[in-house]
């Protein structure tokens, strides 16, 4: 969600997957797969897709299209009764079944014209957040326990208490001090960045140097890079 600001007047989300505790796609993780078996927020499952919609909503935008596997698809529309969704892929155990590329491409093009035929505004009630990571290693539960708010409440999980959506993302305590878009353009360029003289190919760095920090050209990007300190 790098750059988003309340400039924006809706969210789309393409290519997003089944969060971890669902079997709906044999890459179904949300956040790092080697650390949590699942994380809920309010008891509900959370994924990467509903963080990215609180996200949003405390900013005041609305999530309006998803498209991803058929399990991901179910979960946006718990969440967001009126998105539209597109489901490319469906899995099953090591295995998913996925719709044509084109067939795909058009999909989605059509679902994201009829999702912003009708973007409504949405209003996010203020509340208390409650997150709970189950992770994986009674180690890391224990370690993720002395962070401020936190709370130990069984072998292998954690509780985060957060007053508001912006303390909820904030449960680490850290600042941010670059977020930069690692490649740019790079993907969509790849041909004639391959074909280009060394010359050129330091002018194009220049370029990429000067702009990779930009907000409003951070959602090119296909790999992002966020800089932190504790």
């Amino acid at each position: 969600m790098g750059g988003l600001d309340s400039s924006f007047d809706a969210v789309i989300y393409i290519g997003y997957h089944s969060p971890e505790g669902m079997n709906t796609n044999p890459l179904a993780h949300t956040t790092e797969h080697e650390w949590f078996n699942w994380i809920k927020i309010n008891d509900r499952l959370a994924s990467e897709f509903s963080m990215n919609v609180l996200y949003a909503a405390n900013l005041g935008i609305p999530s309006v299209f998803l498209s991803g596997d058929r399990g991901i698809c179910d979960h946006a529309r718990d969440y967001c009764s009126d998105i539209v969704t597109v489901a490319v892929k469906e899995g099953v155990g090591n295995s998913s079944w996925n719709m044509h590329p084109e067939d795909s491409i058009r999909a989605i093009k059509s679902g994201v014209k009829e999702a912003l035929r009708d973007v409504r505004p949405v209003c996010l009630e203020r509340q208390e957040y409650k997150m709970d990571i189950f992770f994986k290693e009674h180690q890391r539960a224990r370690a993720a326990s002395w962070y401020p708010k936190a709370e130990l409440t069984g072998s292998n999980s954690v509780r985060y208490t957060a007053e508001d959506v912006d303390e909820l993302m904030a449960a680490f305590p850290t600042t941010r001090l670059h977020y930069v878009a690692a490649d740019g353009c790079a993907l969509l360029l790849r041909g004639e960045l391959d074909a280009m003289e060394e010359s050129t190919f330091q002018l194009y760095l220049r370029y990429h140097f000067a702009t990779c920090e930009r907000a409003d050209l951070l959602g090119v990007t296909s790999h992002a890079l966020d800089i932190f300190r504790k």
